[in-house]
């Protein structure tokens, strides 16, 4: 009888622990999210009022995502280069510059009047940002890229179906 309760503690023990651990990690929003929750609250704070993430979706096609898609990189990274950090300020990051294509693209899409804020130059109310994995052999950071000033432009939505994000910007500009 002692026998079987050893056995049975020995084997219920962890697998609880083992079972709590996933759990918690379950709850937990992928390092993507958290990146960009932490970015909305910084221009949430700059701005004269709420920030909106209206639409995310995953890019199809995260390797046609270039350069010349951002003008603004935004991120907490000692190894890349980047323009701002999370709270605005501007910050070289590390000295390696990024490496493009990422692995892996979301497509956000924020509404709010954002021209309260230093190089925001749109008055639509709609601002366009990428979460990007960018990674080289030995690294992996997630950064912030802002898209156009006119997200509704023709050229700008091409981009998007073109890297696979529909966020719907037709539908808003009427």
């Amino acid at each position: 009888m002692k026998r079987a309760i050893t056995v049975v503690v020995v084997l219920l023990v962890p697998a609880a622990l083992v079972g709590l651990i996933v759990s918690r990690q379950a709850r937990l929003p992928p390092e993507w999210q958290a990146g960009l929750d932490e970015y909305v609250d910084h221009l949430e704070a700059r701005s004269s009022g709420p920030v909106d993430v209206r639409t995310v979706v995953q890019a199809r096609d995260p390797t046609r995502f270039g350069r010349a898609m951002s003008r603004a990189v935004t991120g907490e990274s000692v190894i890349f280069q980047t323009d701002y950090d999370y709270t605005g300020e501007a910050d070289s990051g590390g000295a390696r510059p990024l490496p493009f294509p990422p692995e892996e693209v979301w497509c956000v899409l924020l509404e709010r009047d954002l021209s309260a804020l230093d190089g925001v130059t749109s008055d639509t109310g709609y601002a366009v940002l990428f979460v990007a994995l960018h990674q080289d052999m030995y690294n992996a950071e997630w950064m912030i890229h802002w898209g156009t000033d006119d997200v509704f432009a023709p050229d700008f939505r091409e981009r998007l179906s073109e890297i696979g994000c529909e966020l719907e910007l037709e539908r808003l500009a009427q």
